[in-house]
């Protein structure tokens, strides 16, 4: 709660600027909402510069509006306005930037520092008291709330915030208590003190200190799935739910505290838990422990169970792993990768030809009686007289040629050059052979740019070597061209091992939910980076 309210009195301590807004402050606004990357920022500033000298106060103005509405995702916004010269710009990014980071962000606190020293310096009393506020509630790191919790200096930058505007001070009294008994809760934890049993109402703020706390009593890690089954309580999740558990694991893995890890991911595998993500974050912490044929025997045994896109997804993991340990299997199960099947007949065909012997429905049109016959034809000879039946349809009339292959599926029409290189580049993705797969997928893409399954495959490859930014780029080229479920969750993947934020690759796995609401490999993603800080 208490950065929440800090930032909605920080909204309400600014003025508006809302006058005289014209097209072209709309514009860079909606060119400053795209930039995510010091690449983005560097090329916006370079279009635009000119433009933000009277338009960033509007840019400003949109930022503060997201924060108002609930949402953080500020921070390019912020890094824009430092690179102005004004220092009320300045004074805002600051601000914008450490209120969009993760909560153990370390540059966060300096930011919220910087912001209270530009705004005392505009002589801006209450914005400076509310910047001070937040960092001194940001300085509460896992470290600084083992050692012990002294509340004395939080205590007083909030009276100075009742100094500064004495309704604000009201205002942000209540969400501070709360917190410094969350951050009193979170150190009694960590000292090995027992877990509460009731559950009360605490903001995300406050169960982000519960959090920290949880992973600092991690000297006893049996005691952390106990923790956070408590907090999902406290957030009234039903009792079979993963999420806090699973936020305890990615914030274990950004910490690289592995053995805590290992026996939270065996206590949530005993209790039941028999997602598949939750066993390859399970095999991924053996393998950094080295412990690599545990994890190889764990996977091996669930494949066994899986079909289908899981296994798919499955075998998909095996293959990144077991190519980092050097295991001679990975190309085996590289080979056993379900390839997307091929695309069917654009139209139904209402023919059949066998034996000789040749039947059509009768609902067929008159004038598409030929075209049927023809493709029921093909379908039903061997491949050396389909092709010549083809061929010579080719030569002696074009367009019904055109018609009948609409009717074909893929594995029935002529191989193009392009198709030939998709095929070789798809053998040798099954192969293990990536690099050699990209020159393939690359040929293919050469003389067909629109090929679905060659951008897909490219971008399969590069993340299959590691090249993240290039998959990602692949992936969206897929979706440009026909956006489907297996997309989606790729490049939900590729932002999430890559350099995209996390809130991107949740919007993936919605989207690929949303075409197919069974899809569980993108389903499980989406849990694992819900609501993550």
């Amino acid at each position: 709660m208490p950065f929440a309210v800090i930032g909605a009195e920080w909204v309400c301590s600014l003025p508006n600027n809302t006058k005289n807004r014209d097209k072209e402050v709309d514009e860079v606004i909606r060119d400053a909402r795209a930039v995510h990357s010091p690449e983005n920022l560097a090329d916006f500033l370079g279009r635009r510069q000119a433009a933000l000298d009277h338009s960033w106060p509007f840019l400003l103005d949109f930022a503060r509006s997201e924060i108002a509405a609930g949402r953080r995702e500020v921070e390019w916004i912020g890094h824009i306005l430092i690179s102005l010269g004004e220092l009320a710009a300045q004074a805002a990014g600051h601000f914008l930037i450490a209120y969009a980071s993760p909560p153990t962000s370390d540059p966060r606190p300096a930011h919220f520092e910087r912001a209270a020293g530009a705004y005392r310096e505009l002589g801006r009393p209450l914005p400076a008291a509310l910047s001070a506020l937040a960092a001194e509630l940001a300085t509460f790191t896992p470290q600084r709330i083992r050692q012990g919790v002294d509340v004395g200096a939080l205590k007083q930058a909030a009276e100075e915030v009742g100094k500064a505007d004495a309704g604000c001070g009201r205002r942000i009294a209540h969400p501070v208590v709360t917190h410094i008994a969350c951050l009193q809760l979170a150190k009694q934890v960590m000292s090995g003190g027992p877990i509460p049993s009731m559950a009360f109402a605490v903001s995300d703020d406050d169960l982000v200190v519960l959090r920290i706390g949880m992973v600092g009593a991690l000297a006893r890690p049996d005691r952390a799935a106990e923790a956070a089954r408590w907090i999902q309580r406290l957030r009234g999740l039903p009792e079979g739910s993963h999420e806090e558990l699973d936020h305890l694991v990615d914030l274990l893995g950004d910490v690289r505290d592995w053995e805590p890890r290992l026996v939270l991911l065996r206590d949530m595998l005993d209790a039941g838990d028999q997602r598949d993500v939750t066993l390859t974050d399970l095999a991924g912490t053996l393998l950094e422990l080295r412990r690599w044929p545990e994890a190889k025997a764990e996977l091996k045994a669930r494949l066994e169970a899986r079909t289908g896109r899981e296994r798919n997804d499955l075998l998909r993991a095996m293959v990144r792993m077991g190519s980092i340990a050097a295991d001679p299997e990975a190309r085996a199960w590289a080979l056993m990768l379900e390839q997307p099947p091929a695309p069917r007949a654009e139209r139904n065909l209402r023919a059949h030809y066998e034996g000789g012997s040749l039947t059509i429905d009768p609902s067929v049109p008159p004038g598409e009686v030929q075209e049927h016959i023809m493709a029921a034809m093909i379908m039903g000879l061997a491949p050396e007289q389909a092709a010549i039946l083809r061929d010579d349809l080719k030569e002696q009339d074009p367009e019904l040629h055109a018609r009948v292959l609409r009717l074909l599926p893929l594995a029935a029409r002529p191989v193009s050059t392009a198709g030939a290189h998709l095929a070789r580049a798809t053998e040798l993705f099954r192969e293990n052979r990536y690099e050699e797969a990209i020159g393939e997928f690359q040929a293919a893409l050469a003389i067909e740019p629109d090929l679905e399954y060659g951008r897909l495959g490219l971008g399969d490859s590069y993340y299959m070597t590691g090249r993240y930014e290039l998959a990602i780029a692949q992936f969206r080229r897929s979706i440009a061209i026909r956006p489907t479920p297996q997309a989606w969750r790729f490049l939900g993947d590729a932002i999430l091992r890559g350099p995209g934020p996390r809130h991107e690759a949740r919007q993936c796995y919605e989207r690929a939910l949303a075409l197919d609401p069974d899809y569980q490999g993108a389903r499980e993603m989406l849990r694992l980076v819900s609501g993550t800080p």
